[in-house]
């Protein structure tokens, strides 16, 4: 079962994509990934401080979130809109919000 993610549990879900995970099919799989996940992300919290540049962070994580919006645009158009045309017309919503965070990425210096 794929696990509905709110906005404010985003963290339980840390490391590996859902659109990867759905291929896990053995019961239990898909969850020991979860978990291996999140052992992952303890690991990489703890050497943060260890990052040349704290004010590089957020530029870096938001260059994460537009990787992942990218991602979630080609998986829902190139790879599931052929056979589902609504995914297709989803993708093209998700590109208008990944079209504005790498412009604002350019654009900006500082967050």
């Amino acid at each position: 079962m794929v696990p509905r993610i709110k906005p404010v549990k985003f963290e339980d879900f840390p490391a590996f994509r859902e659109t990867f995970l759905v291929r896990f099919t053995i019961p239990g799989d898909a969850e020991a990934f979860r978990t291996i996940g999140k052992l992952i992300d303890v690991i990489a919290g703890e050497y943060r401080h260890y990052w040349p540049d704290p004010e590089s962070v957020p530029r870096a994580e938001l260059r994460a979130v537009l990787a992942d919006l990218r991602h979630l645009e080609g998986y829902l158009g190139h790879y599931l809109g052929p056979a589902f045309p609504f995914a297709a017309e989803i993708a093209e919503l998700v590109r208008p919000c990944a079209d504005r965070l790498d412009r604002g990425l350019r654009n900006r210096t500082r967050f």
